[in-house]
This record gives C-alpha cells, sequence and structure tokens, in this order.
C-alpha cells in the first residue's frame, strides 16, 4: 500500500511540473501580443459597452449591400406580401380584419391546391404563411373565409 501511494504521490508531482512548464510556454507566446485596458473608461458594470470609445471592424455593417428601396407605406397593401425569391406568401390577418376561419388555395382550374378549415384557432394577429415553393406555375386564388362570413379574396401569380 506504501508503494502505491508513493507511486501515486510521484506522478502527481509530474503532473504537476508538467502543467507548470505548460503554463509558462503559454505565458511566452503570449509575451509578443498587447492587452490594453482602458481604465478611464472603464466603470461600473463589467459587461456594460462605452459605444463611444468602441473602435473595431467587428461590428462594421456594409450598408452598400443592403437593399434601399422605399415604399410607399401609405398606398401599399401589407395583407399579402412574399419574400423576395417568391418562395412564400405571408397573409396578415390583422391588416385584414382580424379572425378568420378558413383558407383556400385554388388552380386558375378551380382545383384546391391548399385548405386550412382550422384558422379559427389561431389569433387575430396571425402572420400567416403559405410555402410558393410547393405550387407549380401559374395563377392561384387564395381565399379567406372571415368569422362573421366575408371571403377575401387574392389572386396570386407563380412565375
Amino acid at each position: 500500500m506504501k508503494y502505491l501511494s508513493c507511486v501515486t504521490i510521484f506522478f502527481l508531482l509530474i503532473n504537476y511540473i508538467y502543467s507548470q512548464k505548460q503554463i509558462a510556454s503559454n505565458l511566452n507566446t503570449l509575451e509578443g501580443m498587447e492587452f490594453e485596458v482602458d481604465w478611464d473608461h472603464f466603470e461600473g458594470n463589467a459587461f456594460e459597452v462605452d459605444w463611444d470609445h468602441f473602435e473595431g471592424s467587428a461590428f462594421e455593417v456594409d450598408w452598400t449591400n443592403f437593399e434601399t428601396e422605399t415604399i410607399n407605406t401609405a398606398s401599399y397593401n401589407w395583407s399579402f406580401l412574399t419574400d423576395q425569391r417568391n418562395k412564400a406568401l405571408y397573409i396578415d390577418f390583422e391588416a385584414l380584419g382580424g379572425k378568420m376561419n378558413r383558407l383556400v388555395v385554388t388552380s386558375d382550374k378551380n382545383k384546391i391546391v391548399i385548405e386550412d378549415n382550422h384558422l379559427f384557432d389561431l389569433p387575430f394577429n396571425t402572420i400567416y404563411e403559405i410555402d410558393l415553393d410547393k405550387l407549380k406555375r401559374g395563377s392561384y386564388f387564395v381565399e379567406l373565409y372571415t368569422h362573421n362570413h366575408k371571403i377575401i379574396r387574392k389572386e396570386i401569380t407563380i412565375l
């Protein structure tokens, strides 16, 4: 038992010496780098960032790659919107008057291609999404049946 204890202590001592050499080696590799803290601007919470004094390219945004297209929001219909690639149609229930009961998408040949009879479970401010990627090219009609028995009909075209 004494032998086992001595061997264990010996290996722990070797492990400690090795780890100290690793720490010294890591400190030597960091020696050429500069780590400077501007203590004049460091106050209070350690996680606060003083954005007036923050410089660097990590958070810079290349605004030239953003779309600059403007829309006249007063005359624009926000009820039915497609994404930029025309792969999804978004329907804003709130812009259309609130609660809906049913949605039907029919082809130009009056064939039902999408039907959802459970819209009454959704909140009045739902943005409903239809995956247009599943539909073939052509014209379709989106019909929404409101809770007060009105029908909202919109024609869409898949190119």
